[in-house]
């Protein structure tokens, strides 16, 4: 969930959390609040939004500060989901903070104000575009790679932060093969089949590629998590952070950069340039990740949503397997001139056929 969903013009019959419940949310979760050393005097919520088992509330809230003397007020996001408690969430924002990724920053993280069972976490809402609405805004690739090029100068500013997180092997090289194979089952065509399993033959022989020490990692660096606010860079959803090796965001990124557009029916050629951008801003900025090991990343990344959409949400999407299977076996076998050397015109009928155009 991002705000730009939270940005919808709320209607009659919109929901909305009520004042006295978001009080007690904000007291319970915001130690400053919850200690007296912040007063709250007025918090609304503009709209509540479901999203399975989970509840975004965009709201406002004003307190004085008795440290500082002042009156604040900030834009708020309140979090609550009935599974989980998203502790990890607001532990990885304070951490990425004082490495230096806080507010003051160019390149930096959403601010966690505090959590609280059941399953409840505030954080700054941040106000700007998406890296996702700001790449198709307008269809020009200039600000297609321009978004990519600050995505790539925020994975850098990530992967040089002074903290430490536990490894994590979610979602891992080990799961791709597998998962291949579970989409051949259902992919529909001879033709889906072969591509499928040309796809899985590269993986297994580029996956042997030593891996770099690990780093910071986002986890989920989708375009839609990921926001412009002025001249700085602000990503959202710290669920997942954890230490990687470097090319997981970087070829995790390339991978819903291309993609992203075209399910928001956007041209080909802006994913392509904003793709570009950012591996090679990544290069320039000696990025410690391999080509070879981002372009197996980004392989990874692109089966990975496949997946998503034949097997684990079962969308009879099969017209998608071609055009994955096109991008994710350009890069593992040119690497980044992979995505350059992709015929637009060409692909483009396989894109609309995709997205429904």
């Amino acid at each position: 969930m991002t705000p730009d969903l939270l940005s919808t013009a709320p209607s009659a019959d919109t929901q909305v959390l009520p004042v006295p419940e978001l009080a007690q949310l904000l007291h319970d979760a915001v130690p400053e609040l919850a200690l007296g050393l912040w007063t709250l005097e007025h918090a609304e919520a503009l709209l509540t939004i479901p999203r399975g088992s989970q509840l975004f509330s965009s709201c406002v809230a004003t307190w004085t500060d008795h440290m500082t003397r002042e009156r604040v007020t900030r834009a708020l996001v309140v979090k609550q989901d009935r599974k989980r408690t998203p502790r990890w969430a607001d532990h990885a924002g304070r951490a990425l903070s004082a490495a230096g990724m806080g507010p003051s920053s160019m390149y930096r993280v959403a601010r966690p104000y505090g959590v609280c069972t059941p399953g409840v976490l505030v954080s700054e809402r941040v106000q700007g575009l998406s890296l996702l609405a700001a790449g198709t805004a307008g269809q020009q690739v200039s600000a297609a790679a321009r978004c990519g090029e600050r995505l790539g100068a925020w994975v850098l500013a990530l992967q040089q932060a002074p903290a430490c997180f536990p490894s994590s092997s979610r979602r891992g090289l080990q799961d791709t093969v597998p998962q291949v194979v579970q989409i051949a089952a259902g992919a529909g065509t001879p033709q889906a089949g072969r591509s499928l399993g040309r796809l899985a033959r590269l993986l297994e022989e580029r996956t042997q590629a030593p891996q770099q020490p690990e780093v910071a990692s986002h986890g989920d660096l989708h375009p839609a998590n990921v926001f412009t606010v002025d001249d700085s860079v602000v990503a959202i959803d710290l669920d997942t952070v954890a230490a990687r090796e470097p090319a997981y965001d970087v070829g995790y990124a390339v991978a819903h950069l291309v993609v992203s557009p075209y399910l928001a029916g956007a041209p080909l050629a802006l994913g392509l340039a904003a793709a570009e951008e950012l591996w090679d801003t990544y290069r320039r900025g000696d990025g410690a990740a391999s080509d070879e090991r981002i372009a197996v990343q980004a392989a990874r990344a692109l089966v990975q949503s496949l997946h998503f959409e034949l097997v684990t949400y079962a969308t009879g999407r099969t017209d998608l397997v071609e055009l994955f299977c096109t991008f994710a076996t350009a890069m593992l076998t040119r690497g980044r001139d992979g995505l350059g050397e992709l015929d637009r015109r060409a692909t483009q009928p396989a894109l609309d056929k995709a997205v429904g155009l």
